[in-house]
Formats: C-alpha cells, structure tokens, sequence
C-alpha cells in the first residue's frame, strides 16, 4: 500500500513568535531626539513664514549713482514682502549689478523687516566711439541712458585705448586748474594725439609726451592769447624747445 507523502507548509509557524515589542530605553531615547528637532523645524517654520519678518521696507545707499528710483523699483518690487529668511541676496546682487550704472552692489539683511542696498556706480572718465563708456582702468560699460555730456569722447582703436585713456588723465590734471576742459582725443597713426578743448582750441602731441610739454603750454596760454580769442587756432606741441600756433586765415 503507498503511503501518502506529507507536504511541509510554506507559511511560517506563528502560534509561539512572541510580538515585537520596542525596549523602552531605546523608545525614549529616539523620541528625545526626534521630538525637539521636530520642534525646532516647526517653529523656524512658523518664523519664517510670519508677517512680521516680511520685507517692509528698503534703504539704498547709491554714492551718487545717477540711478531713478523706477529703475531700481523694477528690480526691487517682486521682492516686498517675501520673507528676509528667504531671500536670496546674492542672486538680488547680480540682478543690481546688471544693471549699466552699477559697478558694485552689496545687499545686506536688517532684522525683522529691513533690505538694506548700498551700490558703487560707475566712473566713467570717457565716451569711447562705437563702445560705450569707459572708466579710467579701460572697463567698458553701457548704460541704457543718464550719459554725461561734460567728459570728453575718444576715438581710437582697441589697442591705443590704455594711450588715449592715460593722455585724458595727464591732460585733465594739468589743463583743469586752467580752467580748460577735454572735450575730444582722437589717436593719429597710433601715436599721435589731438586734444580738442572746450575753448575751441585744439592740441596736437606725441601721446606720451603731453605730460612733458603740455604745462610749457599752459605757462604760456595767458599771454599767447591775450588778445585774440583761442577759438579755431591750432597748437603744434612736437617741438623740442616749444610750439607753433596756427590761427584761422580770417584772423
């Protein structure tokens, strides 16, 4: 006779397993753990969130950047009244800095409610034909309006733009206190600079000597034009021992 095969069951025998049961110490010890970080995150949210710490109000500091409060305002109004502990001032920084005026921004938080914006603006020394506005270390900046009339143009090509921008420099030094003004450069044949001054007189120098010769000339200026008007006259300052000035025919 055969024998019936007896087949082991694949469920697990539970009738003895005793319950797992967490240990008490270790219950209590994750709890005093977990409990106050939970809190914590709870109430820097609540924080973070309440009105009080809202952006209410913003100090700028512009050093005297010709900048108009609606420019600024376009930038600054998506940002009132998001909270300061959210807010990104780096990303408020660049945003300012894009700005054509603004060389530098810096963006501080004030607790509660305070933005505080101080901005360094651009310095230009020059117009540069073509470019935009040039400041005395050769940055290139193009602001979308607000240009100086009273800083004088430059003409002349990318690689006679450091000559051109320290001719401007020893030229203002000398002539301002002369009362006269630069109102133009133009480089000739990369090393030959023609200063037109605000009189109507124009200069004519090698580039890198117009510091040397340049106070002959205005040593000179008063009596050399006593009597006639600088308007129109021409003034040659490549000679070693002095100048030649050149007038209009009708004078």
């Amino acid at each position: 006779m055969k024998q019936k095969r007896q087949h082991k069951s694949s469920k697990p025998n539970t009738k003895n397993r005793e319950p797992f049961i967490l240990p008490y110490k270790k219950f209590k010890w994750a709890a005093i753990t977990v409990l106050p970080i939970l809190a914590l995150a709870l109430i820097a949210s609540w924080v973070s969130h309440h009105p009080y710490f809202k952006i209410q109000q913003v100090e700028i500091k512009k050093h005297h950047a010709p900048l108009h409060n609606r420019e600024l305002s376009v930038i600054l109004l998506p940002y009132m009244g998001h909270s300061l502990f959210s807010l990104d001032t780096e990303k408020l920084q660049t945003e300012l800095e894009y700005m054509g005026w603004v060389k530098h921004a810096a963006v501080r938080k004030k607790w509660p409610h305070t933005l505080s914006i101080e901005i360094q603006p651009q310095n230009p020394v020059a117009k540069w034909e073509h470019h935009g506005l040039v400041d005395k270390y050769g940055n290139v900046f193009q602001p979308e309006d607000s240009i100086p009339s009273n800083i004088p143009l430059i003409i002349s090509n990318t690689k006679n733009l450091k000559t051109a921008l320290d001719a401007v420099a020893a030229i203002n030094e000398d002539a301002i206190p002369s009362r006269l003004s630069l109102t133009k450069l133009k480089i000739e044949n990369d090393k030959l600079c023609q200063f037109s001054l605000d009189n109507g007189l124009t200069l004519l120098s090698v580039c890198k000597k117009i510091k040397q010769v340049l106070p002959q000339f205005l040593a000179a200026y008063p009596k050399v034009f006593s009597e006639k008007s600088p308007d129109g006259a021409y003034v040659d300052l490549r000679y070693p021992n002095g100048f030649a000035v050149k007038r209009r025919v009708n004078e």
